[in-house]
């Protein structure tokens, strides 16, 4: 086996779990979090059998998901507009809880990629800020500053003001 499918293999043995996650927690479609898994690994491995040396695989990998589930998001907002998706449950506080889940990850999609990035890996994967620091190579203060602005803009976002 080639190294770089070795290290594609590794990768996605102790990452692939992680990167389902981080997909999921911004994709609701499970087939679209599949194609998120693939399009990650495919990306990783092509890197990896060009030459490049990845120093931190579980930072790559993190970031190249997010980003791509993100985006795959932005696409279907502007493809279907702000359209209610349909759930599942009879009980209005149920529908009402997925309601506010689903406009808060359309409002994150408009957050700027840093904040954007803290953002989900804490309100969605739960990460500490020192891991989050470490994934997005930036200090555990930076990730604390860049949530605490994510969560201004949104509360606003929520109150009715996009401005800010």
């Amino acid at each position: 086996m080639p190294a770089s499918a070795q290290s594609t293999a590794e990768a996605m043995d102790q990452y692939g779990p992680l990167v389902l996650r981080i997909a999921w927690r911004v994709l609701p479609d499970p087939d679209e979090v599949q194609d998120i898994y693939q399009e990650t690994f495919l990306q990783f491995h092509a890197s990896t059998a060009q030459g490049a040396r990845i120093e931190h695989p579980k930072a790559w990998l993190c970031r190249t998901a997010l980003n791509a589930a993100l985006k795959r998001q932005q696409q279907h907002r502007r493809q279907a507009g702000d359209e209610v998706p349909e759930q599942v449950g009879d009980g209005a506080k149920e529908i009402e809880q997925a309601l506010l889940v689903q406009k808060v990850r359309e409002l994150t999609a408009d957050l700027p990629d840093r904040q954007r990035e803290v953002f989900v890996l804490r309100n969605f994967e739960g990460l500490p800020f020192a891991e989050i620091g470490i994934l997005l190579q930036c200090t555990e203060e930076s990730a604390r500053a860049n949530e605490y602005k994510a969560l201004q803009k949104i509360r606003a976002w929520m109150d009715g003001s996009r401005r800010i």
